[in-house]
């Protein structure tokens, strides 16, 4: 009989590509206040609305974002990595 593998201690979520004001603001390496005031000025995607107080951002959207924004500060590379690895399928 075989030997039952162990569980891993830590599976990875899947990143969703809609993502939560808090989780928007994660990716970005922001404050949720920044992402607030981005959106008062016109400055940030606008949501995709889900129900009426329900809202989310396309990751790709955030992507875009920062692309087209030419930050000249970065994300915070460990926060986007994370997010992306684990937003990516694994062979296992």
């Amino acid at each position: 009989m075989p030997k039952p593998q162990p569980k891993p201690k830590h599976t990875p979520s899947i990143v969703p590509a809609l993502l939560r004001l808090e989780d928007a603001a994660a990716y970005l390496a922001v404050s949720t206040w920044t992402v607030q005031r981005w959106l008062k000025r016109g400055q940030f995607p606008n949501p995709v609305r889900l129900t009426a107080g329900s809202v989310r951002w396309r990751r790709t959207d955030l992507d875009h974002f920062i692309e087209k924004r030419g930050r000249s500060r970065s994300p915070k590379p460990e926060l986007r990595g994370a997010l992306r690895e684990r937003a990516e399928p694994t062979d296992a």
